[in-house]
């Protein structure tokens, strides 16, 4: 009789139990667990992190010794696309070449700067969504551009690159053929300013004497007429000049030692 009546109580204790275990894993146990997991995948984490850091430190301090070599390397590639015009260093150029290789330079004609547009759309040459076939349009679609009433589409006109500008240069020299010939590879693959050259106009020279600029020709020498362009990178990150204030005082002029007048005559 005592144990039928003690049952109730033992079966209650084990579910009392068996509840207190339950809470206990769901509100104690379980929650440590997970943010012990958590706090191991974050230092796992930020362990591969500070490795990579130290792996870009050393790659820097690598680097770093040779920033004088990176400086000259960036020197000699602005001497061949400068951040600048500089057309009287291109004309210098010019000269130089036209009288290492005895010709005469008839003319040259600079027009003005233009932005250049790369054959190939920037965004599709880095963009990788460009070329994904799962995102790229239909070829058949209209191209993105202005629809008139009538329902043409204008084409957008393509980007340019921006800070990278092309000056055409037209040139007109005669000479001996392998003197032009000469001046003309010097002048695309030489040291100096790189020149792109765009359409060549070579003309045969018969007996004639010089006159208006002109040499004296015989046959053998040619008249070429160079058609080309220089090219023009600006250094974009570079910080804006700081702007003139219009209202501001003009620097005062240096005075002469003694504040002595300089515009009176010396007796």
């Amino acid at each position: 009789m005592a144990g039928s009546k003690s049952a109730p109580w033992i079966a209650g204790t084990v579910i009392i139990s068996l509840l207190l275990i339950a809470a206990s894993w769901f509100l104690l146990i379980s929650p440590v667990t997970t943010a012990t997991a958590e706090a191991n995948e974050q230092t796992e984490s930020q362990a591969q992190q500070n490795e990579m850091l130290q792996n870009q430190v050393v790659q820097l301090k690598a680097q770093s010794l040779k920033l004088d070599e990176y400086k000259a390397e960036l020197a000699g590639l602005q001497l061949r696309v400068p951040p600048v015009t500089a057309v009287a260093d291109f004309n210098r150029q010019l000269s130089a070449l036209a009288a290492t290789h005895s010709v005469t330079i008839i003319s040259v004609a600079v027009s003005p700067s233009e932005t250049v547009v790369p054959l190939v759309p920037v965004a599709a040459a880095t963009d990788p969504a460009a070329t994904d076939p799962a995102t790229t349009t239909d070829a058949s679609a209209p191209a993105e551009g202005t629809v008139a009433e009538d329902g043409t589409v204008t084409p957008a006109a393509p980007a340019g690159v921006q800070g990278f500008y092309q000056m055409p240069i037209s040139l007109d020299v005669v000479g001996s053929y392998t003197n032009v010939e000469a001046f003309l590879n010097d002048l695309q693959l030489g040291d100096g300013r790189l020149f792109v050259v765009s359409a060549l106009t070579a003309t045969g020279q018969s007996d004639s004497e010089g006159s208006g600029g002109r040499p004296t020709t015989s046959p053998g020498d040619v008249e070429m007429l160079i058609a080309g362009s220089v090219l023009v990178l600006q250094d974009t990150n570079a910080a804006p000049p700081a702007p003139v204030d219009p209202a501001a005082a003009p620097p005062a002029l240096p005075v002469p030692p003694g504040d002595k007048n300089p515009l009176v005559p010396i007796s």
